[in-house]
């Protein structure tokens, strides 16, 4: 007799089918289904740490969906993000916590441009994510500290360090497109700093590896058009 998934099961085989289409396919039909299981089973069963992980992901699959489309659900996503924040602080787990003022902070930065408020959810989710073995979760969160101070504060020197240390969390992910797209955040911040060598570089290694492993355009165009300029 075959027993039904558990919420568990639904989130890490959801987690995978996200991350395929929004690096590869761009087609989310199927990790909203296996998310929205999750959701569902973890809600009837009552297990609130399994719920907390499906709706921070139906929030990250949300996410995708506004970074593809003009028609953008901010709200649906930050609520999603939210919920999930509210839960996991009840419940005192750091790493978890982290994750989700990360995904916080990131509605605020990428789609309200509110960068004081980002900022403030960034840094908690760092302080908290600091030392948890979590290396995806601290790229991520140092990719967008450089974003912060390139973009909103221009200190290119702040902006590269984060840059950077983000860059070497990468290189231990099995997963090459991580390490693509922190050449190319890495290479664009330093063509923007006047490091034409230094953005070349890391340019071209970014966006070879990209399209070798068949990244979306969405993360190559620009990149693409910033290598023309050094090259």
């Amino acid at each position: 007799m075959k027993h039904p998934a558990s919420p568990d099961d639904l989130l890490a085989t959801g987690w995978e089918a996200l991350l395929e289409a929004a690096f590869l396919t761009g087609d989310f039909d199927t990790a909203g289904k296996r998310l929205e299981a999750a959701r569902q089973t973890a809600e009837a069963g009552g297990d609130m740490r399994a719920l907390a992980g499906a709706l921070d992901q139906l929030g990250f699959l949300q996410h995708w969906k506004n970074v593809d489309s003009e028609q953008r659900d901010v709200e649906a996503e930050l609520s999603l993000f939210e919920r999930a924040l509210t839960l996991r602080q009840a419940m005192g787990d750091g790493a978890e916590v982290a994750e989700s003022l990360f995904h916080v902070g990131l509605v605020y930065q990428l789609f309200r441009r509110d960068w004081d408020t980002s900022l403030r959810y960034l840094e908690q989710a760092r302080a908290l994510a600091e030392g948890g073995g979590d290396d995806l979760l601290l790229s991520e969160i140092y990719r967008h500290l450089g974003a912060h101070y390139w973009l909103s504060a221009g200190d290119f020197d702040t902006a590269l360090e984060h840059l950077r240390r983000s860059l070497a969390l990468r290189e231990r992910l099995g997963f090459q497109g991580w390490r693509a797209t922190g050449l190319i955040t890495l290479g664009q911040c330093e063509l923007a700093a006047g490091m034409r060598a230094e953005a070349h570089d890391h340019l071209r290694e970014g966006v070879g590896l990209a399209e070798e492993i068949g990244l979306r355009e969405l993360f190559v165009r620009a990149a693409r058009e910033a290598l023309s300029k050094v090259a």
